[in-house]
């Protein structure tokens, strides 16, 4: 990048009540070894009640890269767009309140778009969460037992590979601008939604392993319920102006629910059903029984070289195996969380009228 001139990047970050992690969010993104001054960070803040304007606002007077932007249709897709509008960049890269991006991500983003002519990058996926709860709900969302055959989920080794979707996503401003920016008819699946109207017009996604980073998870099962639902519920009223987006994972938890739903009203009325829905559950039982085994046994490391908070949060040998237990007890409530929460909201989106 010293020969030629790095091209300006603006950051975008939709929050809402993002008090608790908003701080280290900004601070990782101030800590870039991109050239400060040929990049921007625009919070849009929805309204948040807990102070997160307050900490922007904080950070923007120490830090003119910092800016905030008053989002008053709170939801991210509606926050994207202000920012894309406000930027100055011809890069734009997305990242969250709760989210934690490796000191070289940025660089390492826009070298990869330089490199391969895409559309859009992004890395994978990683969870960390405070509590066994949190850490839980971090393995599901790396296994396939909780992630499907979602790539940016289960991809954390290998080189650059082509992608359906990326998690947050690093654009040329010009591909943002083609397609309109983000969908405000979505409260969410506005990142899968951009993803996709973005393949179908002839753009790559590539995703990159490499792009670490990490993201604060839910820290009860209620937390995770109603993002879950809220993702199904989303997905489904996407489906009615793109039903070719669906994926095969995303139509198991419909209809797991369905089964689960029809079958036990049918055992009240004939034994057979009865037996077939009580063995169609021991059988999902036995699934989440290995998926819960294999998920703690492969557990991901930390990424190399990453947060040096996160290198001194690192767990010894010993209380690695202490920690074994509790996340054995609280994985299978969440596969099911997960699982159940996704495929009632579907269902419960699908049968409301169109909104999307």
């Amino acid at each position: 990048m010293a020969a030629d001139p790095a091209p300006f990047v603006t950051v975008i970050v939709p929050v809402y009540n993002e008090a608790t992690h908003l701080s280290g969010a900004l601070a990782a993104l101030l800590a870039q070894d991109y050239p400060p001054e040929r990049m921007e960070i625009l919070v849009a803040d929805g309204g948040s009640e807990d102070g997160s304007a307050a900490i922007v606002q904080e950070f923007a007077r120490r830090d003119p890269r910092v800016r905030l932007i008053n989002n008053p249709r709170r939801i991210a897709a509606a926050g994207l767009n202000l920012g894309l509008r406000a930027a100055r960049g011809e890069i734009i890269a997305r990242a969250d309140g709760h989210s934690l991006l490796a000191p070289d991500y940025v660089r390492r983003a826009v070298e990869a778009l330089r490199a391969t002519g895409a559309a859009g990058v992004g890395g994978p996926l990683r969870g960390i969460g405070q509590g066994p709860t949190a850490r839980a709900i971090a393995l599901a969302f790396a296994s396939p037992f909780g992630a499907g055959d979602s790539a940016y989920h289960l991809t954390h080794r290998g080189g650059p590979r082509e992608a359906d979707t990326v998690y947050l996503g690093v654009y040329p401003r010009a591909w943002l601008e083609r397609l309109g920016g983000y969908n405000e008819a979505l409260a969410a699946n506005e990142d899968y939604e951009l993803n996709f109207r973005l393949r179908r017009a002839g753009g790559r996604l590539i995703l990159i392993p490499s792009l670490c980073s990490r993201t604060w998870m839910r820290e009860t099962l209620a937390g995770l319920a109603r993002q879950y639902a809220g993702y199904g519920f989303w997905k489904a009223q996407m489906l009615r102006r793109h039903p070719t987006s669906l994926r095969l994972r995303q139509v198991v938890p419909p209809l797991w629910v369905a089964l689960l739903t029809f079958g036990a009203l049918a055992s009240a009325f004939s034994r057979a059903a009865m037996l077939g829905w009580g063995a169609g559950v021991a059988v999902y039982l036995l699934l989440t029984a290995v998926a819960t085994a294999m998920a703690v046994r492969h557990r991901p490391d930390l990424p190399a070289g990453f947060l040096s908070e996160e290198r001194k949060e690192a767990e010894s040998r010993s209380d690695h195996r202490r920690s074994v237990a509790p996340l054995l007890l609280r994985l299978p409530p969440v596969f099911w969380t997960m699982h159940l929460a996704w495929g009632v909201g579907f269902w419960v989106g699908l049968l409301r009228r169109r909104l999307c």
